[in-house]
């Protein structure tokens, strides 16, 4: 199962005691450790739904993901693979509830704010003056 590994991404792989994180620049095999962890512990034991692979993007989330389904077959759709964001919005859908958050609650870019405060005041917003009165808004554009 572990082939084609070098003695450190081995010892990644085989490393059960505990989390692990890895580390490692572009291309140097870190989601071929990640799936081949996934399928070692698997083969130990564990229970898919009990791992955790996070990553930093959509791309590198489905990546991973069709990897270890070429490891582990079926077992791979029960792992949670995603990326840091999707777990965060994960954990408010399903306990904001603590935080008054509803389940079907909106996460709105910088596009969608704009577009609902145009809407409400009109073509041309005016933007609210800082408190000192400068009209320099969070990031310094100045607004009229």
């Amino acid at each position: 199962m572990s082939t084609g590994l070098n003695l450190a991404q081995l010892q990644a792989v085989h490393y059960t005691n505990g989390a692990c994180l890895v580390l490692a620049g572009a291309g140097s095999g870190k989601t071929r450790v990640i799936t081949h962890k996934i399928a070692h512990l698997i083969e130990r034991g564990m229970e898919p739904r009990q791992i955790a692979a996070i990553t930093f993007t959509n791309k590198a989330a489905a990546e991973m993901r069709e990897r270890a389904k070429e490891l582990i077959g079926r077992r791979a759709k029960n792992v949670l693979v995603c990326t840091f964001h999707a777990l965060g919005v994960r954990m408010l859908r399903e306990d904001g509830a603590a935080l008054g958050l509803r389940p079907q609650f909106s996460i709105l870019d910088t596009d969608d704010v704009s577009g609902i405060l145009k809407d409400a005041w009109g073509a041309r917003p005016t933007w609210p003056r800082c408190a000192n009165g400068s009209g320099a808004s969070a990031n310094g554009r100045t607004r009229a």
